[in-house]
């Protein structure tokens, strides 16, 4: 994780990502040799059973999604920061408490979009329908300009979970909207693709 934390805009981010494949495997083999659970169990989807070429298409459009939240997540990023420049210039203690405020603020009400989103994720998953398409397509909005008012503001981090967040909600959205196809197609197909692109994020 840390490998793919740092190729992020790194011009040369072929380069790291070969490094991350690298551990990755290293990581998986040490796990597997210890018998621990690796994170594909950890994945509550079904498995695809089958391929279509409806399914195939599905994926196709699912990463061209994923691919636009991530450059929702660039634009993001740099609209706050021209916000923040000319707001607080290079006042970083300002700049810090205001982005803090308005994070506090969100969150107060929206406690599901609190930290990384790592483990307020699981509760979401589990029952989609409760919350809606609607919601979820706030929440995932929402976390991404949060993610990028975050790094602007100052704070430390890194973009994977956050973005997974997101992704997993719009995947979950569609889901509801089109029940008749796979939820882990939905939410993995955007997620591989977001995290895919947003190694190259500049």
């Amino acid at each position: 994780m840390l490998a793919t934390e740092l190729q992020i805009g790194e011009k040369n981010a072929f380069r790291f990502l070969i490094w991350n494949f690298v551990a990755g495997l290293v990581g998986y083999f040490f796990y597997f040799s210890l018998g621990l659970t690796s994170f594909a169990a950890l994945i509550t989807f079904p498995p695809v059973e089958e391929l279509t070429a409806v399914m195939v298409a599905c994926a196709i459009a699912l990463g061209l999604i994923g691919c636009f939240l991530t450059i929702f997540t660039g634009l993001s990023m740099k609209v706050l920061g021209r916000v923040m420049e000319k707001s607080f210039g290079e006042n970083a203690v300002l700049r810090t408490v205001a982005s803090g405020a308005v994070i506090a603020v969100v969150c107060y009400f929206l406690p599901e979009l609190l930290f990384s989103g790592e483990a307020q994720i699981h509760l979401i998953v589990e029952n989609p329908a409760m919350f809606g398409i609607g919601m979820l397509l706030l929440l995932a909005f929402l976390k991404l300009v949060l993610l990028a008012l975050s790094f602007k503001g100052g704070f430390l981090g890194g973009p994977i979970f956050p973005i997974l967040f997101a992704s997993t909600m719009v995947g979950l959205a569609l889901s509801l909207a089109f029940p008749g196809i796979p939820v882990g197609l939905f939410v993995l197909g955007i997620e591989s693709a977001a995290i895919a692109f947003a190694l190259g994020l500049r």
